[in-house]
C-alpha cells in the first residue's frame, strides 16, 4: 500500500474544490439564465398587453369623438368628457357642459320630478343594473327644450368604473307622436258625436216614415169599399216602401257602427234581390220607359 504523501492530498483537495465551485457557478448561471428568460417573455407579454390597451383606447377614443351623436361620460357622478357631437347638439361648449351640467337641464322633468334627483336616479340604476334608457328635456344654450332618449351604459375604463351616456334628440318624433294623439282624439270625438247623431236622425226619420204607414193603412182599411183594385195596390206599394225606408234606416245605423259589433255574413238569394231593387225602383223605370 502506497501511502500518499501531505502534498498530493493537499492537492487533489484543491482539485475537489475547484470541480464543486465549477459545479455551484454552472448551476447558478443557468437559474439566472432561466430567471432572465422568464422575465423577458413577461416583459413582452406586458408591452403587448399595453400595446392592445392603447391601441383600444385609440379606438375608442376615436370613436368618441369622431361619432355624430352626443356622448358625454359620467364618473362619480360629474360630467368628465364629452365628444363634439356633445357641444352641437346640447348648444354649450365643452368646457360649460364639464362645468356647469345643471345649466342643461331645466329644474323640473314633465313627471313632476327634480332633474338632479331624476338624474341621479337613473345613474344608480345604470351602475346597479349595467345599463338605463330614458326620455330627459334638456334646454338648448339657446332656450328652446327639446326631448333627449338618453342611453346610460357602464363601462370600466382604464381602472375607473364610467358611466357612458349617448345622447339622440327625438324632439321631431315626440311632437309627431302627439300631434297624432291629438288626431286620434280628435277623431275619436267626431266619431262619437256623429255615432250620437246618426241615432238621433234616425229616430227622427223612422217617426214620419212611421206616420205614413200608418195613415196608409188606415186609409186602405176605412176606405176598402171605395177604392179599386189600382188604389188598392198603390197603398200597398206605399206601405212596402215604408217598411223598407224602416229597415233601411236600421241597416244605415249597423253599417256606422262596423268595427264595434260582429258581422255575420249570410248567403243571398240574387234573385229575390234584384226583384226588391225594381220593385223600389218602379217609379223610376216607368217613368224612363225602362225594360228590364
Amino acid at each position: 500500500m502506497i501511502e500518499k504523501t501531505k502534498e498530493e492530498l493537499i492537492e487533489e483537495i484543491n482539485q475537489l474544490k475547484s470541480r464543486v465551485a465549477t459545479l455551484e457557478n454552472s448551476t447558478l448561471e443557468d437559474v439566472v439564465r432561466e430567471r432572465t428568460a422568464e422575465l423577458e417573455a413577461a416583459k413582452n407579454d406586458l408591452e403587448a398587453i399595453n400595446a392592445n390597451l392603447a391601441e383600444s383606447e385609440n379606438r375608442f377614443r376615436s370613436v368618441f369623438e369622431n361619432s355624430k351623436d352626443a356622448y358625454l361620460m359620467i364618473i362619480d357622478g360629474v360630467f368628465t368628457d364629452c365628444n363634439l357631437a356633445a357641444v352641437d347638439v346640447l348648444g354649450y361648449s365643452r368646457q360649460e357642459l364639464l362645468e356647469r351640467p345643471e345649466n342643461i337641464s331645466p329644474e323640473f322633468q314633465p313627471n313632476g320630478m327634480r332633474s338632479d334627483v331624476l338624474a341621479a336616479k337613473y345613474i344608480q340604476e345604470a351602475q346597479k343594473v349595467g345599463w338605463a334608457r330614458f326620455e330627459w328635456v334638456h334646454i338648448h344654450k339657446n332656450g328652446t327644450p327639446h326631448v333627449m332618449e338618453i342611453t346610460l351604459t357602464k363601462i370600466i375604463f382604464g381602472n375607473e368604473n364610467v358611466v357612458f351616456t349617448a345622447w339622440h334628440d327625438v324632439t321631431d318624433r315626440v311632437k309627431a307622436e302627439n300631434k297624432v294623439a291629438k288626431q286620434l282624439k280628435e277623431i275619436k270625438s267626431i266619431n262619437k258625436k256623429l255615432e250620437n247623431y246618426s241615432y238621433t236622425i234616425s229616430h227622427d226619420l223612422k217617426e214620419p216614415i212611421r206616420s205614413i204607414r200608418a195613415f196608409s193603412e188606415f186609409i186602405k182599411e176605412d176606405y176598402a169599399d171605395v177604392f179599386d183594385e189600382e188604389a188598392k195596390d198603390y197603398f200597398n206599394r206605399i206601405i212596402k216602401a215604408s217598411n223598407k225606408m224602416a229597415l233601411m234606416i236600421d241597416d244605415l245605423l249597423v253599417l256606422s257602427s262596423v268595427g264595434k259589433i260582429d258581422i255575420d255574413f249570410l248567403s243571398v238569394n240574387i234573385d229575390l234581390l234584384i226583384r226588391e231593387v225594381i220593385d223600389t225602383l218602379q217609379m223610376q223605370i216607368s217613368e224612363n220607359n225602362v225594360t228590364i
